[in-house]
């Protein structure tokens, strides 16, 4: 997968979950408390953040269904709106390890700056306010979307290479038949 394409599937997302968020606070925050609806917000995106990067369908379900666990976990042992926004960064963190191939020791500490920044950007520019919230969302997406143009990483079907017996075969031979 091209860079350009996982941080345009990062932008994308965070924009509609962005734009999702003002009626969604305008409708629960007054009913459950705006940190505790946006709590379960940034959840509820951490569990549909596989749909946006997922590059094939046995990632997107793999990836769907520890994000799903990863968030259901999180709301059960963390219910503290603080608590459930770094654990649905860390669910998405982790949704995107498993989904993407690259140098571990790369991959997580370039995780954990951008989760800093990320985070703290979303703190330092976002707001309590319905759009508030929606410009830390945003702001959120924009740092995490560095990810594709830092790493560079590839999908894990692409870097496993073919599955098919037959395909490996074929490779194989292909390649011997291109040596000098």
């Amino acid at each position: 997968m091209k860079p350009l394409i996982g941080m345009g599937r990062t932008l994308a997302f965070g924009l509609v979950a962005a734009l999702a968020v003002i009626p969604w606070q305008l409708a629960l925050g007054r009913l459950f408390g705006s940190a505790e609806s946006f709590g379960a917000y940034a959840l509820l995106c951490a569990c549909a953040f596989p749909l946006a990067i997922a590059p094939s369908l046995r990632a997107l379900f793999l990836g769907g269904v520890l994000s799903l666990v990863s968030c259901m976990a999180v709301f059960l042992l963390a219910p503290e709106p603080s608590s459930a926004l770094v654990g649905a960064a860390l669910v998405a963190a982790l949704v995107r390890a498993l989904c993407y191939r690259a140098q571990l020791a790369r991959a997580v500490a370039l995780e954990l700056i951008l989760l800093v920044l990320s985070l703290g950007a979303a703190r330092l520019f976002g707001g309590t306010s319905p759009f508030g919230l929606a410009l830390g969302l945003w702001v959120y997406a924009l740092v995490q979307s560095a990810y594709f143009l830092l790493l560079r990483p590839q999908p894990r079907e692409a870097a496993d290479g073919p599955a098919d017996a037959f395909e490996a075969a074929h490779a194989r031979a292909m390649s011997l038949l291109e040596r000098p």
